[in-house]
């Protein structure tokens, strides 16, 4: 998007070595608070695959996949995505 070509490049590869370089599995089996987890099946950063493992290593993870969107599919299926997050919130 023309708004990320506006930002620093150094900063954003900066980033996103710091995030890939992280690995929380050993943290995932400790999470004690509900978890949603929404994940867009065409991705350009994570599969559908890391979306299962997540889900399955967070006791009582909820996993909604949103076919056909990226790695934002909150800004692809808004609607879809805010009553995800209502239902979530009231269960």
């Amino acid at each position: 998007s023309q708004r990320l070509a506006s930002f620093d490049a150094r900063a954003l590869i900066d980033c996103w070595k710091s995030l890939t370089a992280a690995d929380y599995r050993d943290v995932l089996p400790t999470i004690t608070v509900p978890a949603l987890l929404v994940y867009g099946s065409a991705s350009n950063f994570y599969s559908t695959g890391t979306a299962h493992y997540v889900r399955d290593n967070i006791p009582n993870a909820l996993l909604h996949i949103y076919e056909g969107v990226d790695h934002a599919p909150h800004l692809w299926q808004r609607e879809r995505f805010v009553r995800d997050v209502l239902d979530f919130v009231a269960a």
